[in-house]
């Protein structure tokens, strides 16, 4: 079976997803999906952990600022600390992602 390339889905094309599934307009799947982002960005921020029942767990974590190297002029400089968000996915996703 070949592997294949790399896909990245892009709202517009969650929408357009949408579109066909549901029947819904693409302009109101793009609020639906616009509005779901939104959410999970705001809770992380506000209760620093969201987790999505039988989907996984979106989690804000601090990174620590550290000294980086530009590989081209070997300079050195600070990279500031800053917030990421990471996603962990529960079991019940794990177990179907891996049948």
């Amino acid at each position: 079976m070949p592997i294949k390339t790399r896909h990245n889905l892009s709202r517009l094309d969650i929408a357009k997803l949408i579109n066909k599934k549901f029947s819904l307009s693409i302009k109101y799947s793009e609020r639906l999906i616009n509005d779901i982002f939104n959410l999970i960005t705001d809770e992380a921020i506000k209760f620093r952990k969201v987790k999505v029942k039988d989907f996984g767990v979106f989690k804000l974590s601090k990174k620590n600022s550290r000294e980086g190297r530009n590989p081209k002029t070997s300079e050195y400089f600070e990279i500031k600390s800053r917030n990421i968000l990471n996603f962990k996915t529960s079991k019940k996703l794990n177990n179907k992602l891996n049948k």
